[in-house]
């Protein structure tokens, strides 16, 4: 004859203070109101974990479903018309089974240290012979120290103007997190460097009208002059010498590159490329798959930059992600970095007026999350002082800080405490929600690390896969910066949430719904 069993589990640290107790008073509770779930034994004994489908269903609270390397746990269990209880336990790990009753009791726990996961195995004597069960499979908790200290660039475009060099507005774009400026080749240039250098930013110097001066005429001195007078700055980056070229411009481009590359080895040339939402006559080829590999090809570049403004108050440009998946895809194929834009500014030419959005703190977190999520180890703020065609900035004339200004900063320190995750990482595959917005392909099951059992998100979110130094990332993208998304996830381990201020929370397994504010994005160390 078949017998029905039940196993209920409540996790708990056996030694806790007077807050984990009344937390654990109201796990005590929570378990109570849990649908005790009663399984039919099969004849056959067998050992199955909670993941697993099969004759025994598990049902605990999973709120306490970790344990410290060296701590202990301790398990209520209560089980139905079985008897002689007998618990098994990996080799390093104690455990000691105190009934109360004949159907229930505790059961204590211990780690060893250095430990990893481990099955508890209750097995019971029922009438129609004896079974096992596999309780808990315990996670160990470990304090998360492996950050590395790395960062990303964070790149103010279009700094300063002459009335702009001094201590107070290098300052203030320090108290901004900003680590990179562009300087105009004005005859301020070298005291730009020199603040620069003080406060630790790295400088892209344009010269872009003295290399197309030099490409014309190969006599003329101003290239050389400039780049001989800052080779050998502590601040000197690069030099920038194109922005937006066709392919037709590739030979041009070759022709000042290897000019600047022979006068100072070793430093970057900048060349920024059209966005995919360019014609075929800005890019000079009939798609942007093409312009992006022919100029990689071409031009051997030692990182690839591109530039597109993406938010109109309608939402988002369906462009804009096409352009980064293509970006990407090449630079990873090629193993060099990219760099992206966000638009830090009002961009108000012609008919773009009343469709471009405004800048705030959720759309500039929004286009700075997703370049990131695709790859980018540069952030380039475009721009950072108001100019012809833009009519609001963080900086705007006269030397005035806007709102802008504070919505950059606040979203330079979120990124900057999450660089780690991101720097110097590999963007492994790109995913979009079955109703997103973007050319990406959608999620499948089969995309899921083991960690994560099932997710989804009726939403509009990119999904984005990233390693770094041995560990796995999920970021998940809120694609509106007008509504939040909830993500429905069930954990089948437990896992690290990272916030907006590189905090880490443990995430226990089990089902979970998670909200992802206003452009921004989820962030989960699932390795």
């Amino acid at each position: 004859m078949k017998r029905l069993f039940t196993v209920i589990l409540l996790a708990s640290v056996l030694s806790c203070n007077k807050a984990d107790q009344l937390e654990l008073e109201q796990l005590r509770s929570k378990s109570d109101q849990l649908q005790q779930k009663t399984v039919e034994l099969s004849e056959a004994s067998e050992v199955v974990s909670p993941r697993e489908s099969g004759p025994y269903f598990i049902s605990f609270d999973r709120a306490r479903y970790g344990i410290d390397a060296g701590g202990s746990v301790t398990i209520n269990y209560s089980v139905q018309e079985a008897s002689e209880l007998q618990l098994t336990v990996p080799q390093g790990w104690t455990a000691e089974l105190k009934p109360s009753s004949a159907i229930d009791g505790t059961i204590i726990v211990t780690a060893p240290d250095p430990a990893s996961p481990a099955d508890i195995v209750l097995e019971a004597n029922a009438e129609d012979g004896r079974k096992s069960v596999t309780l808990l499979p315990l996670m160990v908790r470990r304090p998360y120290t492996d950050r590395t200290r790395t960062d990303l660039g964070r790149l103010a475009y279009l700094g300063f103007d002459t009335s702009m060099i001094t201590d107070y507005h290098f300052g203030k774009l320090v108290d901004a997190g900003m680590n990179m400026l562009t300087v105009e080749t004005y005859d301020d240039w070298p005291q730009q460097l020199d603040l620069a250098a003080k406060y630790g930013i790295k400088v892209i110097l344009f010269v872009n009208g003295e290399a197309g001066r030099y490409y014309r005429d190969p006599s003329s001195k101003a290239l050389d002059n400039i780049v001989n007078a800052s080779k050998d700055h502590p601040a000197l980056y690069g030099y920038q010498i194109w922005d937006e070229p066709s392919l037709r411009d590739t030979t041009q481009i070759n022709f000042e590159k290897k000019r600047i590359e022979q006068l100072a080895p070793g430093k970057p040339v900048y060349i920024n490329l059209h966005p995919s939402s360019a014609g075929m006559m800005s890019l000079g080829c009939a798609t942007y798959e093409e312009y992006v590999e022919r100029y990689a090809a071409s031009c051997n570049p030692e990182f690839i930059s591109f530039d597109q403004y993406p938010v109109y108050q309608e939402g988002i440009t369906p462009t804009w992600h096409r352009s980064l998946q293509v970006v990407s895809d090449v630079a990873r194929r090629r193993g060099v970095p990219f760099w992206g834009f966000l638009a830090s500014c009002w961009i108000d030419l012609e008919e773009n007026t009343v469709k471009r959005a405004r800048p705030t703190l959720e759309n500039i977190r929004l286009q700075g999350n997703t370049v990131v999520a695709f790859g980018a180890q540069v952030l380039q703020y475009f721009v950072w002082r108001v100019y012809g065609g833009t009519s609001y900035a963080p900086l705007m004339r006269g030397g005035i800080y806007t709102q802008a200004y504070n919505d950059c900063s606040s979203y330079s320190a979120e990124l900057q405490a999450r660089s780690w995750v991101f720097a110097g990482g590999r963007v492994e595959k790109l995913r979009c929600s079955p109703l997103g917005s973007s050319c990406l392909e959608p999620l499948t099951p089969g995309d899921l690390p083991q960690q994560i059992e099932q997710l989804f998100c009726g939403g509009d979110v990119t999904y984005s896969f990233v390693t770094n130094a041995g560990n796995e990332y999920l970021a998940i993208v809120n694609n509106s910066w007008q509504d939040k998304q909830t993500v429905e996830i069930e954990f089948s381990e437990m896992v690290y949430i990272i916030d907006r201020g590189g905090e880490f929370t443990e995430q226990p397994c089990g089902a979970a719904s998670l909200t992802i504010d206003e452009g921004d994005m989820l962030v989960i160390k699932t390795k």
